[in-house]
């Protein structure tokens, strides 16, 4: 069986800024605020970059 799904985000937000939004440690932990998500190993806060984890 096959299944597809698409979704749609409309923004003002220029490509650049999305893309570091979807790699900051701290917009995902915002994002998470309600669930108390910590980060505790690797990048911790900031920007992740090429290799870099989040624990």
């Amino acid at each position: 069986m096959t299944v597809y799904f698409e979704c749609t985000t409309r923004t003002t937000l220029s490509p650049q800024e999305l893309f570091d939004r979807a790699r900051s440690v701290d917009t995902h932990k915002d994002s998470m605020a309600r669930s108390r998500e910590e980060a505790v190993g690797g990048v911790t806060s900031g920007l992740l970059s090429l290799g870099e984890k989040v624990t």
